[in-house]
């Protein structure tokens, strides 16, 4: 293991860690002006590029390690340039990203290593988020900025001694009581006591483009999820 590509890699997602507290202190603005600032849209876009770079830089040092030793330089350093992080939509297109850069022999050498990378792609897990770190990131670096919609509607908040409740318009509840706050029967609405407080207010929610995904959850999801990759795949070189 290189110590120093793991400082590298550390300083790379914590980078994208201080990006992403940035990125949350910019949209608790935008919630007040209910619109996406382009600062918090080059700000979700920075942080992508930060784990999409640590990705492709822990490839690279699994590359080095691994390439086919029969390549001479000449072509070694031909095929460097198209090394990165394989996020592929099946396996077929897997192995033939591996294949592309001479390291397909993982999978008999390295099986734990190969089988740790083939894992984290988005036919494996059966999840989109793999993707969408690459989509969004090469759509913000070569053609915009990902957009960033807003939606604003009204809604309740109920403030209790066990904590706080924010509903919008429609939800309705079920059971006997939810947080000490009782519930109508007939309504499955709340209702007040002495010790609630419920006052109406605008519910504002921030999503990426047209997919639903909320942009914070996302990325502090990727920050997370990518960094603890990143040490099993160090751990296992």
């Amino acid at each position: 293991m290189n110590s120093r590509m793991d400082a590298e890699l550390k300083s790379v997602l914590d980078r994208a860690d201080e990006l992403l507290q940035d990125l949350s202190q910019e949209y608790a603005k935008c919630v007040g002006t209910q619109n996406v600032t382009f600062r918090a849209q080059n700000l979700f876009h920075e942080v992508l590029l930060k784990l999409r770079s640590a990705l492709d830089m822990a490839m690279v040092r699994i590359w080095e390690m691994h390439v086919d030793p029969k390549l001479d330089d000449t072509k070694r350093r031909k095929v460097a340039k198209d090394v990165y992080f394989p996020i592929c939509k099946d396996l077929k297109d897997f192995n033939a990203a591996l294949a592309k850069v001479h390291i397909r022999h993982l999978e008999q050498d390295e099986t734990e290593l190969y089988e740790l990378i083939l894992n984290a792609q988005p036919f494996s897990t059966k999840q989109s988020d793999m993707a969408k770190l690459r989509d969004w990131s090469n759509l913000g670096k070569h053609v915009r900025l990902v957009r960033q919609e807003c939606d604003a509607r009204p809604a309740t908040r109920v403030m209790t001694p066990q904590g706080t409740i924010i509903h919008t318009d429609g939800v309705t509840f079920h059971g006997p009581h939810i947080m000490g706050v009782p519930i109508d029967p007939a309504t499955r609405q709340l209702v007040s006591s002495a010790n609630t407080q419920i006052k109406q207010v605008t519910y504002v929610s921030f999503t990426v483009e047209e997919s639903g995904t909320d942009p914070i959850i996302f990325c502090g999801r990727m920050c997370q999820g990518t960094r603890k990759f990143l040490e099993r795949i160090l751990h296992r070189m």
